[in-house]
């Protein structure tokens, strides 16, 4: 008997577990392209089993699909106790002007498998918070944000801040550990994420 090329190919498998995981986080065939900045056909041949892609659009895609990307390559899960997640970086123009939103790197960090996070960027400036030196990495997570928390976000000028989140009068600010610079009015709109943890890299 004939084998198919779903029994001949050993991508089939990945081919398989990539529509699942895309299907399961609500993404067409065309939104999972747009998102990796690929062809829909691409991904449709990823589907299909007719190739893989790059290793790091591999883990490119198993963060933006919220999956183990050892369970996305080989159906493992047993041992896998990092992610490897894409350092970001505040986005800034060629004139120089800062924006809200990020680049993503071909660096990537190793956290643990928990998945507490879904987020790693890169700190531009001054975070006005001791713990967190310009350069350090913030690993944050989307969630709602209650007073006493550290959070991440970007101010009506495009600069991306790390300070705490405190309740002042019955009013919610952004507060700097430095008082020489005044709280930040709260203001649901600037939220990026709280702020898990940080991690100092001295060189990539």
């Amino acid at each position: 008997m004939t084998k198919s090329r779903a029994e001949d190919d050993p991508t089939h498998d990945f081919g398989d577990r990539l529509k699942e995981a895309r299907v399961a986080a609500g993404l067409g065939q065309s939104g999972l392209a747009d998102a990796i900045e690929m062809s829909q056909n691409s991904v449709n041949r990823f589907e299909r089993g007719y190739s893989v892609p790059a290793g790091d659009v591999v883990v490119w895609i198993a963060e933006i699909l919220n999956v183990d990307v050892n369970w996305l390559l080989t159906g493992d899960i047993s041992g896998r106790t990092n992610f490897l997640v894409p350092i970001r970086e505040p986005h800034v123009e060629s004139d120089g002007s800062k924006t809200d939103r990020f680049d993503r790197t071909e660096n990537f960090i190793s956290l643990p498998g928990t998945k507490e996070y879904d987020r790693v960027v890169r700190m531009p400036d001054l975070s006005m918070v001791p713990r967190i030196y310009e350069q350090d990495l913030v690993i944050t997570r989307f969630a709602e944000v209650k007073p006493g928390d550290l959070v991440a976000f970007f101010d009506e000028y495009c600069t991306f801040h790390v300070r705490w989140f405190r309740r002042i009068d019955g009013k919610d600010f952004f507060v700097a550990e430095n008082n020489d610079y005044p709280p930040i009015r709260f203001d649901s709109s600037k939220i990026f994420d709280r702020v898990v943890s940080s991690v100092r890299i001295t060189e990539f």
